[in-house]
């Protein structure tokens, strides 16, 4: 969910590897939509080397569906 400086590369990268079927980029979304977003996914990936408090990732967590996060901030490093 939201929007960034490479969604652009990352909309080239799913269509190249033909995932379109099953990567959505769903862009904006109000605050109150964002756990039905959740709740509708299979797993939850956040691809960031910046943010060092992945609230978003502790909302996909607590709508039950896996997370993903990269090795920086406050993610676990084992």
């Amino acid at each position: 969910m939201g929007n960034g400086p490479l969604r652009g590369e990352a909309e080239d990268l799913i269509s190249e590897l033909q995932l379109g079927e099953n990567v959505t980029l769903v862009g904006m979304v109000p605050p109150a939509e964002v756990f039905a977003y959740f709740e509708q996914a299979h797993l939850f990936f956040l691809p960031t080397a910046h943010e060092n408090f992945f609230t978003s990732a502790a909302e996909a967590l607590s709508a039950g569906r896996p997370v993903v996060v990269p090795r920086v901030g406050a993610s676990p490093t084992t």
